[in-house]
C-alpha cells in the first residue's frame, strides 16, 4: 500500500516520517503536492497547514504501515490515504470527532488494517 508519509509545509520544514525508514522504506519516496485548503466548518480550517500547498512524500510501505482515515488528491492526480499521524498533524482532534459524528469525509468506506491492541478502534 501507497501511504503519504510526510509533508513539507511552507517554511520547508518535515513532518511525519520523510526518509520513510519508520515505515521499512528503502528506496527514496517520491515527492508530489497536496493542496490543503479546507473550508469554513470543515475539519482542519483551523489547522497550521490550512491554506498551504505542502509538498509530500508517497511510499509503499507493504504491510508496514495502516492508513488513516482521510483519502488525499496529490498532485499528480492519485488518491492516497496518509498515516495517522498525518492525519492528526493536518486535523487535529477534528478529524476524529467528525469522523465518528459521521460528518466527514462524506460517504466513503475506512479502509481495513489491523491495528495494536493499544491503537484507538475506529467507527
Amino acid at each position: 500500500m501507497a501511504l503519504i508519509l510526510a509533508i513539507r509545509d511552507k517554511a520547508g520544514q518535515w513532518h511525519g516520517d520523510p526518509d520513510g525508514r519508520a515505515h521499512g522504506v528503502t528506496n527514496p519516496p517520491p515527492l508530489t503536492s497536496l493542496e490543503f485548503f479546507p473550508q469554513a466548518g470543515e475539519p482542519g480550517q483551523n489547522s497550521p497547514f490550512a491554506g498551504q500547498t505542502l509538498q509530500v512524500l508517497v511510499a509503499n510501505t507493504g504491510d508496514a504501515g495502516c492508513p488513516g482515515q482521510v483519502c488525499y488528491q496529490v498532485g499528480n492526480g492519485r488518491m492516497h490515504y496518509a498515516t495517522d499521524e498525518l492525519d492528526e498533524l493536518l486535523f487535529g482532534a477534528d478529524v476524529h470527532d467528525a469522523w465518528t459524528a459521521g460528518r466527514w469525509p462524506p460517504k466513503r468506506q475506512r479502509p481495513t488494517c489491523q491495528r495494536s491492541r493499544n491503537s484507538p478502534k475506529g467507527p
